[in-house]
């Protein structure tokens, strides 16, 4: 049964619901003029909960960083991200406070899109190389909760993936392949023991490689191999393995977008298909491009 909960004729879009499913947000037009769109949460009823604007100009203002919503993110039951690229490389991150009805925080993300944790409070993002900065000149840069947390300046190779968080959401690991001397390098840092460090992956050369973590255990795999590191802590010692545990990740994905599938083939759309007792609910709740 459908259930219209808006009246005001607004253009609108990107609904999700919140994790506990009591509200949803989406994005609706506003003022050309003052913002870039507004964020709103209403109820199950259609009650408006919040409003904010996202990305409101300043007096005079030429129009600058992203330059539409694409993705909108529940990250707690009082949190929500919403983000849009401002460039082929660059994409900003605009944090709400739905309880206080206020922007939390703001960042840019210069990589494949930032990585929020699990328990959706602490993000990581990497910074230092637009596409637009000559290869000599980029400084990598892994940053978290804000805080620059490792910096390799030279330009020896660049991220080639998003961060990606444990399920503890203690620790957060990216890749890098170094052009010079034709290896991959994990970046590990660790929130509780505030350390960052970095380490040649094992594979063989020339090999496409994944990262993922099955718990609190780093993987790393490639079309023939594959090795893990036991609660992810550098330097190891690494351990090849025959086979990698399931990736529920992965399941819930593919479950997601046969349940959207259905959705939109009965007249629904893709705020519809969550629920709290499928495999969906390891998956954050967003409504994006993909």
């Amino acid at each position: 049964q459908i259930t219209r909960l808006t009246y005001d004729g607004v253009p609108k879009g990107r609904p999700v619901w919140s994790k506990d499913d009591a509200q949803i947000a989406f994005i609706a037009k506003t003022d050309a003029l003052s913002a870039l769109a507004e964020l709103r949460v209403i109820d199950k009823d259609g009650t408006l909960v919040s409003k904010s604007l996202v990305h409101p100009y300043s007096p005079g203002e030429v129009e600058s960083g992203m330059r539409y919503v694409e993705a909108v993110e529940w990250l707690t039951s009082e949190r929500i991200s919403v983000s849009g690229s401002v460039n082929p490389s660059t994409t900003e991150y605009s944090v709400f406070d739905v309880a206080n009805k206020k922007l939390e925080s703001q960042f840019f993300d210069d990589g494949h899109g930032a990585a929020f944790s699990p328990d959706g409070n602490h993000v990581a993002y990497v910074s230092g190389g637009p596409h637009f900065t000559p290869q000599s000149g980029r400084v990598l840069t892994l940053n978290v909760d804000g805080k620059a947390v490792f910096v390799e300046a030279g330009g020896r190779g660049e991220f080639i993936d998003a961060p990606r968080w444990s399920a503890d959401s203690n620790s957060v690991a990216v890749m890098i392949a170094d052009f010079h001397m034709a290896e991959r390098r994990i970046v590990l840092h660790n929130r509780a023991e505030m350390t960052a460090s970095a380490a040649t992956v094992p594979h063989s050369t020339g090999t496409a490689v994944s990262v993922r973590w099955s718990a609190n255990d780093l993987y790393v795999e490639s079309a023939s191999e594959a090795w893990v590191l036991r609660n992810g802590h550098l330097p190891g010692p690494w351990t090849q393995v025959e086979g990698l545990p399931p990736d529920t990740l992965a399941a819930a994905e593919t479950a997601k977008a046969r349940l959207t599938a259905a959705a939109y083939a009965d007249g629904g759309r893709e705020a519809d298909v969550w629920c709290n007792d499928c495999a969906l609910t390891v998956l954050p709740r967003r409504s994006a491009d993909k």
